[in-house]
């Protein structure tokens, strides 16, 4: 991606996109080369730059429940060895019903690419092992060893702040930024998205502690 004052241009592997602005949104923020005009990166403050993580989630079918989002950490101090874990829920429309579908992740690990493969499939091992785990908090009532209906992997960026990114670039006011998971990202990435938007739009807003530096 090629960010100058008057456009950006972003290229894949076959094609090239010329916009007014781009907004970096993706979670599996590790192979994004972002320039100027002569080369040089941009980026952000250290402490704002995306690192990836393998994160690993499984879910299941369940009964009618209320939607939520939530994130349990395990340790009697942040920081600790224990790894916390997250639960989502939210309605899940089949072909002849509507039921919930409650996802659960956790552990995660730091990404490595020459070690971490997107296609291979999820462990055995740490399926039982986030069933024992996770599942009591996912939903404490479903037994142990029931197959569950989905298990995926991927990348989830993070940043050494803990704060999400959001807003303008301080010097490339065509790039703009909604990042950083940092946990259930769900109600962060919506009030980064109405920000953006208003941004785009052309409000002047106020400083903000998710403002890009």
């Amino acid at each position: 991606m090629v960010v100058a004052e008057d456009r950006v241009v972003v290229h894949t592997r076959e094609h090239s996109v010329v916009s007014s602005h781009v907004v970096l949104c993706t979670n599996g923020y590790v192979d994004h080369d972002v320039q100027e005009p002569s080369g040089a990166p941009v980026r952000l403050a250290a402490d704002q730059r995306m690192t990836g993580r393998v994160a690993y989630m499984t879910a299941f079918v369940d009964e009618p429940r209320p939607p939520a989002a939530m994130s349990y950490i395990r340790n009697a101090t942040i920081g600790g060895d224990t790894a916390y874990v997250y639960v989502t829920r939210r309605t899940y429309d089949r072909a002849d019903d509507t039921v919930t579908l409650t996802c659960m992740g956790g552990p995660e690990y730091p990404f490595q690419e020459d070690t971490y493969d997107p296609n291979t499939p999820f462990p055995g091992t740490l399926l039982s092992a986030m069933d024992e785990q996770v599942r009591p908090f996912a939903q404490p009532t479903r037994p142990p060893g029931l197959p569950y209906d989905f298990q995926w992997h991927g990348l989830m960026g993070y940043n050494d702040s803990g704060i999400r990114v959001v807003g303008t670039h301080p010097r490339h006011p065509r790039l703009l930024y909604n990042l950083g998971c940092n946990g259930v990202g769900f109600l962060p990435s919506i009030y980064g998205g109405q920000r953006v938007a208003r941004l785009l739009a052309g409000e002047d807003l106020p400083p903000s502690i998710f403002d890009p530096r």
